[in-house]
């Protein structure tokens, strides 16, 4: 058949074309396995291994998780609330023991720490709430966390009554640790502040006498015991002062002097002990029960019976004492002496 009637036979060329397209198609995956090409992804491979499988896609990094929240206290409606609420809690404590009362006591030192939080304005209420948490953990043996409460309380700027209790405990927890140079300076810091109560400047002058004697320094301290026995509104405290001075002189074998300090105390408050109320019967019995009586009763014993000095003069050595301690005299257990 010649070219020009196959080119008018529509069958031959629709033929002819399908061969040359098949041709095609067959050829290039051939091609591209010779050239070490690999198939498309989950295409079937001619060499029966599985075909390649798209890429999984990378899981999203997640976030890092957000550290446990601290408990959440809610604000009242007001301060002197908040601080009832968390004296609330500090009464079911009673009883608790191991980790409920560990637990418990956590939750009360945040509810008292959430005064601050809401109601920062109202430093009164502050001081208080702070004063109160450093109690507690320094009765749970947690004295590093109450001394961080204490200094809270210190550095806040408003007068109040919690703010010197604060710098009296900072004191007492310095000299617990025989760490009398610091105990020493906090107690100084109540007695220089201008807005410390004349009440806790004199107890703060009485632990600053003692500290000083702890420090080895005698006329020091017997000069802050002098200051308060000379000008102390409480009359407890000024027996208190009476009666370090005069244990001060037994211990260095001045058994007429104490005895004189002694006197000294019984003379000026004499009409305060005739009282006939509760403040009377507390001087009555400070006076009565002051140490520096028996340690001198004890010292002149032995003076005797060693066939010492006479009496109304200066002993030619030291008596035999009992070593003094840091409590302070008999009138010193109340609330201000527990120290």
């Amino acid at each position: 058949m010649s070219s020009e009637k196959r080119r008018r036979d529509p069958c031959s060329v629709f033929a002819a074309w399908s061969v040359w397209c098949l041709t095609v198609l067959l050829a290039v995956p051939a091609l591209g396995r010779e050239r070490g090409a690999e198939p498309a992804p989950n295409e079937p491979r001619s060499d029966g291994l599985a075909p390649p499988q798209e890429p999984a896609p990378a899981p999203a990094p997640s976030p890092a998780p957000s550290p446990a929240p601290s408990p959440a206290v809610q604000k009242l409606e007001t301060a002197a609330q908040q601080v009832q609420h968390a004296t609330g809690l500090k009464t079911r404590l009673r009883g608790l023991k191991d980790g409920n009362r560990k637990q418990s006591v956590a939750q009360v030192v945040a509810a008292y720490r959430a005064v601050r939080l809401h109601w920062p304005e109202d430093a009164e209420a502050c001081a208080e709430a702070g004063f109160r948490a450093g109690e507690l953990l320094r009765g749970e043996g947690d004295p590093e966390g109450a001394r961080g409460e204490f200094l809270y309380v210190r550095g806040l700027s408003a007068p109040t009554p919690f703010r010197s209790r604060a710098g009296l405990e900072l004191g007492h927890l310095e000299r617990r640790s025989k760490r009398h140079a610091q105990a020493l300076a906090a107690y100084l810091a109540l007695v220089d502040d201008p807005k410390t109560e004349p009440e806790f400047r004199d107890e703060a002058a009485l632990w600053a006498g003692r500290a000083y004697l702890a420090l080895d320094k005698p006329e020091e301290a017997r000069r802050q015991w002098k200051a308060v026995a000379a000008r102390a509104e409480d009359p407890l405290q000024r027996i208190e002062a009476w009666d370090e001075l005069a244990l001060d002189l037994v211990d260095v074998g001045d058994l007429e002097g104490a005895a004189g300090w002694i006197a000294r105390a019984r003379e000026s408050l004499a009409d305060a002990a005739l009282e006939e109320t509760a403040q009377g019967e507390r001087v009555r019995k400070s006076l009565e029960r002051m140490r520096a009586i028996r340690r001198l009763e004890r010292a002149v014993s032995a003076r005797d019976a060693a066939g010492g000095s006479t009496p109304g003069s200066t002993p030619n050595s030291k008596p035999p004492s009992t070593p003094r301690t840091e409590s302070g005299s008999a009138s010193a257990a109340g609330p201000r002496g527990g120290g």
